[in-house]
C-alpha cells in the first residue's frame, strides 16, 4: 500500500506541475506495467505546445531553453513531490533522471549543468510546495 501511495504522489506531482507550466498532460496512472518494469507513468506531450500558451500570456522568453527547463521541471517533480509530501522517495526516479539528461543535451546555454540542475531542482521544490493542495486532491 505504501508503494502505491508513493507512486500516486509521484505521478500526480508530474501531472500537476506539468499543467502549472502549461505542458499538455494526457493522464497519469499508478497501474504497474510489468513489461516496461514501471509502477506508473504520466504522459506529458510535446514541450513546444506550451510555447503557444506562453505567447498568449505574454510570457515568452527569448531563449528556447526555457521550454526544455519547463519539461525538466515537470520530470523532476515526481521525486521532489514524494520528498516534499512523504518525506522520502521510492527508487522509481531512474527513467525520469535519464530523460532529464537527454533533455539537457538539447540545451543551447548549458555550460554549467550541475548549477542549472540545482536551480531547476529548487524551482521544482518551490512549485511543489505551492501546488500541494492540488496534488493532494
Amino acid at each position: 500500500m505504501k508503494r502505491l501511495r508513493q507512486t500516486a504522489y509521484h505521478e500526480a506531482s508530474h501531472a500537476v506541475i506539468g499543467r502549472v507550466l502549461t505542458l499538455y498532460c494526457d493522464g497519469a496512472t499508478i497501474k504497474p506495467n510489468y513489461k516496461t518494469r514501471t509502477l506508473g507513468h504520466t504522459i506529458c506531450h510535446d514541450q513546444w505546445a506550451c510555447f503557444h500558451q506562453w505567447e498568449i500570456r505574454s510570457k515568452v522568453r527569448d531563449n528556447n531553453d526555457a521550454v526544455w527547463h519547463a519539461r525538466m521541471i515537470a520530470f523532476m517533480a515526481g521525486a521532489e513531490g514524494e520528498v516534499e509530501l512523504l518525506g522520502s522517495t521510492y527508487e522509481g526516479d531512474g527513467d525520469d533522471r535519464y530523460q532529464i539528461y537527454l533533455m539537457a543535451s538539447e540545451l543551447v546555454n548549458c555550460s554549467d549543468w550541475p548549477e542549472l540542475e540545482r536551480r531547476l531542482g529548487a524551482m521544482t521544490r518551490m512549485q511543489i510546495c505551492k501546488e500541494i493542495p492540488a496534488i493532494l486532491r
